[in-house]
């Protein structure tokens, strides 16, 4: 019986915490939809690439945050980081992809630059801060937003358990 009142309220929890459903997640004010999500996660798929949702939202929310800082900050990103983006995930370069693919793309593109050593720290430090300050809400059935980390924190569902009922 108190499992099910856990899981009763765990399901109010998460119904309370996301009042419109549509949304993915809501990033400086701006709604990622669900709809945008299954549109990345289709552009994917169509090119055989097969993406789990709060992973492709990840990039989606930081590419959400980062991209005006970049552009804002005159960081450029050169076509062949692009281009290795897309055959890292197998993605046709050539095809036509939705506003948000190419979007996590160009953060991609840019976090490859930023491993390449390409930028020094002052370059990339407002993208990083603006990261650590980003005002993220996540819809609860992907996780919860780790701003310390600029991830989605994996579910914890401590109301399923392995325990056999003693009768």
């Amino acid at each position: 019986m108190k499992k099910l009142v856990a899981l009763v309220g765990a399901g109010l929890l998460m119904a309370a915490c996301s009042a419109n459903p549509s949304s993915a997640a809501q990033v400086n004010g701006e709604t990622i939809t669900i709809a945008e999500l299954a549109q990345v996660q289709a552009d994917f798929q169509d090119n055989g690439v097969n993406s789990l949702a709060d992973g492709v939202l990840n990039m989606m929310i930081n590419a959400e945050v980062a991209n005006e800082i970049i552009a804002d900050a005159g960081l450029s990103v050169p076509e062949e980081m692009r281009q290795t983006v897309f055959s890292q995930l197998g993605l046709n370069p050539d095809g036509e992809y939705s506003a948000a693919t190419d979007e996590m793309i160009d953060f991609l593109a840019f976090t490859l630059v930023v491993q390449q050593g390409l930028y020094t720290a002052d370059e990339i430090n407002p993208v990083l801060t603006a990261l650590g300050e980003a005002d993220v809400e996540v819809n609860p059935r992907f996780g919860t937003w780790d701003s310390e980390n600029f991830a989605i924190a994996p579910l914890v569902r401590d109301y399923v358990t392995s325990e056999q009922p003693s009768i």
